[in-house]
């Protein structure tokens, strides 16, 4: 998730009071850690699903610490922050949906194509939130299938960095002063976050789709909780009162045994967000408020776990289209997904995170002389609008068949029309719309291997394992 502050070279004492923050980078570390942990299966991970909230809260202190102080010296620009957020998310963002366009070219049949292609199309929209809700439930495809199903946090965040600053904005501009623009600000973020609260509690025990787990309404209190400690500090500056009684290492300490232990222990995932996500959250948030071990000797001021704290972002973005992608290509050989597979989709997880951090990140943030806003804006915009001609145009060819070997194509056509796609004596039938994507190798020929006439096609291991109890924990996640 988009992370935000100075360079790694700014490690070490606060240089002011909204400096660089070591805690926080760690924070980021711990958070990227405990989804991948997760999402890999690794054990100790078990409820690491909640790094996700905890990134939630971090953006919320740091952005609202951003708009507020703007706020107080008069030069908040709306335009100009959501420049900044744009520079900070979306290069990486547009580099990693491409590449799983390129690579969902090669290994996926055309009517899953055309769903990852409007799925990638609302990622880049920062609507995929909405897109992932509509496509959940009893007939919704397996999480495992979709490549870009992380980006919804990506959409959320960016829907937070709308309405937040508009509301702070219109707030501060009904009050007189800084002083009662700030303290008018609170109270409001305070309604929203109460409101948002309630309204997460509820649905919890309403919702039988789960639709608030994708919702804006349902986890706006998530980033305000680290807004409203930004507001805190902001306005105790302001007044020139004494530092908070939570900024204490003991109140840190709390804050992180209380994170690494919601990672630990197997949350339950059903209902959530609800009434135990209140856990994570007030961690992070003690973490934050606490403001400690903000300094290089510190054990948060590590290089190792800086440096993943500065990926954390691009290992996000690019841990989940690898764990899709591997499993496919793993389950269809009959591989089973073992330690040592882990462990490389682990590392190619924090290479591609180096990487995308180095090569994309870095020099958007940085070489603003060349990445100007307008620049940015206008190789974003016609990024945009040539993808979104590629996916029209693939709608008009129903998925680009033409890819398709010409043995695989009486499937592709069975698939379309609703008939049965497999007829093998001694081997299963099924109908054409139960296929899912078959992930083959993305080599030269990245259908070899199957057979070369519709009629001899046999039921692919990751097709077989959902209707039979899988040989290994991961080969039915395909």
């Amino acid at each position: 998730m988009g992370n935000t502050g100075a360079a790694p070279g700014a490690a070490g004492e606060h240089a002011s009071p909204d400096g660089f923050r070591l805690d926080i980078n760690a924070l980021r570390a711990l958070s990227v850690i405990a989804v991948v942990g997760f999402h890999f299966q690794i054990p100790g991970f078990a409820g690491g699903f909640v790094g996700v909230d905890v990134f939630l809260v971090i953006t919320g202190y740091l952005m609202t610490t951003k708009v507020l102080n703007d706020l107080r010296l008069d030069r908040f620009s709306l335009w100009s922050f959501v420049m900044m957020r744009m520079r900070r998310i979306y290069p990486a963002l547009a580099v990693a949906v491409a590449a799983t366009v390129v690579i969902g070219w090669f290994v996926t049949l055309p009517g899953e194509y055309l769903k990852h292609l409007l799925q990638a199309l609302s990622a880049l929209a920062f609507v995929s939130n909405f897109v992932f809700n509509s496509d959940s439930g009893y007939f919704a495809m397996a999480a495992q299938t979709k490549p870009l199903l992380h980006t919804w946090s990506l959409s959320l965040e960016w829907q937070f960095y709308i309405w937040m600053p508009l509301i702070a904005w219109l707030v501060w501009r009904l009050a007189s002063r800084a002083t009662s623009g700030i303290r008018a600000v609170t109270i409001a973020l305070q309604i929203f976050a109460a409101l948002s609260l309630a309204w997460c509690l509820w649905a919890s025990q309403h919702d039988a789709m789960g639709s608030s787990f994708f919702s804006l309404r349902a986890r706006a209190w998530e980033p305000l909780a680290g807004g409203l400690i930004a507001a805190a500090e902001i306005r105790r500056r302001t007044e020139g009162a004494k530092a908070s009684w939570l900024e204490s290492p003991l109140i840190a300490l709390a804050g992180w045994v209380l994170v690494a232990g919601c990672t630990v222990y197997p949350l339950p995932e059903a209902g959530w967000p609800g009434m135990l996500t209140i856990l994570p959250i007030l961690g992070a948030a003690l973490v934050v408020a606490a403001r400690q071990g903000a300094s290089e000797g510190s054990l948060l001021g590590l290089s190792p776990v800086q440096r993943i704290g500065d990926w954390s972002y691009s290992i996000y973005l690019w841990h989940w289209p690898i764990w899709v992608f591997a499993l496919s290509w793993l389950a269809v050989r009959g591989y089973e997904v073992g330690s040592a597979q882990k462990i490389a989709m682990v590392l190619a997880s924090l290479a591609l995170g180096a990487l995308s951090y180095r090569f994309v990140e870095q020099p958007v943030r940085t070489q603003r002389d060349f990445w100007t806003a307008r620049r940015l804006l206008t190789v974003s915009s016609a990024s945009f609008a040539v993808f979104a001609g590629f996916v029209s145009l693939a709608f008009l060819t129903h998925g680009f068949p033409g890819r398709l070997p010409e043995y695989l194509l009486p499937a592709e056509l069975a698939r379309r029309t609703n008939t049965p796609a497999m007829s093998v004596s001694g081997m299963q039938t099924l109908p054409s719309r139960r296929l899912r994507p078959i992930a083959v190798s993305a080599a030269r020929r990245p259908w070899a291997g199957y057979p070369r006439s519709c009629g001899e096609i046999p039921l692919p291991t990751s097709i077989s394992n959902r209707f039979h109890r899988p040989r290994s924990a991961t080969a039915s996640t395909v």
